[in-house]
């Protein structure tokens, strides 16, 4: 029993560190400008959609329900980095599912289309965002103890890189925090062309994709150490 929970205990340091060691090496490629945005057409309804893919599994093992709006819009398109926009979702839903207490949290994804622009946001109830008391604080540490918060640099780093503006906000009434993503709508820019795919098998490439970098960024998250990250059925056959 001892030498399961001390190997169970190194897998999770292992990939804390390579998830850390990712984000470094990310945002030093952003600070040599090594980096560009790769623009191809996404359907952000179908990408949310994606992103709450494990709702079953926060749910069975952090207790925490994620829940999705679309405020009626089934089909809304940007141009946008797919690694990029990935990356900062994952990355404000993970920190989302850091915030919350375990067995009582609450985390929405809303999507809907706003003057000129696409908006994201994703919504907790948890210990919201270190404030100017000690206790705010304090609360704050305790559930992001052993971060290296690099994860938001990364994020403004993308979101420069694209245009795109982040903001987070405490909630007006009651606890938790909202963290807003504004995609402008732009033209394709013509150094670099939409890729967009017209395989009927797109939609389940991107699933996939999306459920191996959840997998990556769930890992490293308290409470899901011992988590089954099996693909689901419908993703394993293309």
């Amino acid at each position: 029993g001892e030498l399961r929970k001390s190997l169970e205990d190194i897998q999770t340091a292992a990939a804390r560190l390579d998830r850390d060691v990712t984000q470094m090496l990310c945002l030093l490629r952003c600070l040599q400008h090594s980096e560009k945005p790769r623009w191809e057409l996404i359907d952000l309804c179908a990408f949310v959609q994606d992103l709450c893919l494990p709702r079953k599994m926060l749910s069975e093992a952090l207790g925490v329900r994620l829940s999705l709006s679309c405020a009626g819009v089934r089909e809304l398109y940007v141009q946008a980095d797919r690694q990029y926009l990935t990356y900062i979702c994952l990355a404000l839903l993970s920190n989302a599912l850091r915030a919350c207490t375990p067995g009582g949290g609450k985390v929405t994804i809303a999507l809907r289309q706003g003057d000129g622009a696409a908006l994201l946001s994703i919504t907790d109830n948890g210990c919201g965002l270190p404030g100017d008391s000690l206790r705010s604080m304090e609360e704050n540490q305790d559930h992001f103890l052993g971060t290296s918060h690099s994860s938001l640099l990364l994020c403004r780093e993308y979101c420069r890189l694209t245009g795109w503006t982040l903001e987070l906000h405490d909630r007006p009434r009651g606890r938790g925090a909202e963290a807003v993503l504004t995609i402008p709508f732009r033209q394709a820019d013509p150094f670099c062309p939409p890729l967009r795919s017209h395989s009927p098998d797109e939609p389940v490439r991107n699933a996939r994709s999306m459920w191996f970098a959840m997998a990556f960024e769930f890992a490293a998250l308290p409470g899901l150490e011992s988590a089954d990250f099996s693909m689901p059925p419908a993703l394993r056959e293309i």
